[in-house]
């Protein structure tokens, strides 16, 4: 008996599709996630946010995971907290990036003193917060930054914005 590789790839998507698909009568069984059952304590967060600028990118994939699992009432709070004060300038990017995640009033005025700062990255994060939450009254201050602004990283959502 001759084996092709036509062959193998047939017995391969044989065995991938009888697998992958329960039989008739068969419910397939819910996933859950063993951490999406916990709360998610404040120091977690606070921990978490700490590691939105690590380099290695699983840590900061979970640590973002771990900050938007929290409640609000807590995520929120530290976020807005992180995004004014941190140390870390690429953490309050990262932090106002998970921060337009959330619904809260709050966000819109972080959003607007992230217009102004240094951050290149910041203020690229928030003219997009502005592209999906338009807010007529920051026309004018919008087409001013038009005219100033020189990071062609930020333009692109300055524009958008407006």
């Amino acid at each position: 008996m001759r084996v092709t590789s036509g062959s193998i790839a047939l017995v391969v998507l044989g065995c991938l599709a009888a697998s992958s698909f329960p039989s008739s009568g068969q419910v397939a069984p819910a996933r859950t996630e063993p951490q999406a059952l916990e709360k998610v304590s404040p120091a977690q967060v606070k921990s978490a946010i700490d590691l939105l600028g690590s380099l290695d990118f699983p840590v900061r994939m979970n640590a973002g995971r771990t900050v938007r699992r929290a409640e609000s009432s807590i995520a929120v709070p530290a976020l807005l907290d992180a995004v004014a004060n941190h140390a870390d300038s690429y953490v309050r990017f990262k932090a106002l990036v998970v921060l337009s995640g959330f619904t809260d009033p709050r966000i819109k005025d972080t959003a607007v003193k992230a217009l102004g700062d240094r951050n290149d990255r910041l203020r690229a994060a928030a003219y997009g917060w502005f592209e999906h939450h338009p807010e007529p009254a920051l026309t004018p201050r919008l087409l001013a930054a038009l005219a100033k602004e020189e990071s062609e990283f930020v333009r692109p959502a300055l524009t958008r914005a407006l």
